[in-house]
């Protein structure tokens, strides 16, 4: 929508839907995950799913993604996306539907999934290429743990 109301954004259409869709699935390898292997009980209903928060993780990833897009030439939108992420966290807790540590931590694995989806990114239109050719990130499984992994070759 900012593309069409002309607020030019880093990359285009195809690329940022690229880097959105990379950012939500990083996002979700991460938070579902943790949410099964910690199995901390919610504040209100004791169901065993409260941590991460993943609507602070989702909030936070719309937000970073938005700054990285929009914000170096608005910076008032970054103000504004990381103030409605913030916002979605602080509900959560008001609520009673997390704890204080699920929010922040969700919040911190959104904006990391959303940099690891740019860092990673191989058609930047535009702009000069990093070279990350063979630059790898796997979820990993071990010993009833799920993790990530990224694998980079360093030139």
């Amino acid at each position: 929508m900012l593309n069409a109301a002309g607020v030019k954004g880093e990359h285009d259409i195809a690329n940022q839907a690229a880097l959105l869709v990379k950012s939500e699935l990083i996002m979700a390898a991460i938070v579902f995950p943790l949410k099964k292997l910690t199995a901390v009980p919610r504040p209100d209903t004791h169901s065993l799913n409260s941590f991460p928060s993943g609507h602070t993780a989702q909030a936070f990833v719309a937000a970073t993604f938005l700054h990285k897009e929009y914000g170096i030439e608005n910076p008032l939108l970054s103000v504004l996306a990381y103030s409605t992420a913030t916002g979605v966290g602080l509900l959560r807790i008001m609520n009673n539907r997390h704890w204080i540590s699920d929010v922040l931590v969700g919040a911190g694995i959104g904006i990391i999934a959303t940099h690891l989806a740019y860092l990673t990114h191989q058609n930047k239109v535009g702009h000069k290429r990093k070279r990350l050719s063979g630059a790898l990130l796997v979820p990993t499984y071990a010993q009833r743990s799920f993790g990530m992994s990224m694998v980079m070759p360093i030139h």
